[in-house]
């Protein structure tokens, strides 16, 4: 609970993380980094063209705030992608964008396996994300969340 300490402005809540036995490993595939810096584009170009890198396949898709030469301001814009999906991405960059070039990084992504079920919170459906992770030397870990949009989308 939260107590009644008046941690004068700060949270005074703790989260914690307790993991038990799984039996489950990570799993690795090949992904796509893919990333320019803009600093001719707007904030609205940007927003844009984050969207419609979702739109193309993109399994994530940000920004940094970052300088360029002679201390412009600009944006790095970096995407995620499966190899089916590189090429439509790629050309997303350069029609929905001012780039005049990408860089391309192929990357190996650990990431654990994935179960959602539907589970009744307060009377609402709602999806809970669950993942299982067991380490080389043996250690296992399960992780449960509620998806935020079920959440934020009442």
């Amino acid at each position: 609970g939260a107590g009644h300490l008046d941690p004068k402005g700060r949270p005074n809540v703790l989260r914690g993380i307790m993991g038990e036995v799984s039996g489950k490993e990570g799993t690795a595939d090949k992904v796509w980094l893919m990333e320019t810096n803009l600093d001719d584009a707007t904030g609205e170009e940007i927003g844009y063209l984050i969207g419609e890198l979702f739109n193309a396949g993109a399994l994530d898709a940000w920004t940094e705030h970052i300088y360029m030469k002679k201390n412009r301001p600009a944006f790095k814009v970096s995407a995620l992608i499966k190899q089916e999906d590189a090429a439509k991405v790629e050309e997303c960059f350069f029609l929905k964008s001012t780039t005049f070039g990408i860089r391309k990084t192929l990357l190996e992504r650990v990431k654990l396996e994935r179960k959602i079920e539907n589970v009744n919170v307060t009377g609402r459906k709602m999806r809970l994300k669950t993942g299982e992770y067991t380490s080389p030397d043996g250690r296992k870990s399960k992780k449960s969340k509620l998806e935020y949009d079920d959440w934020a989308h009442e």
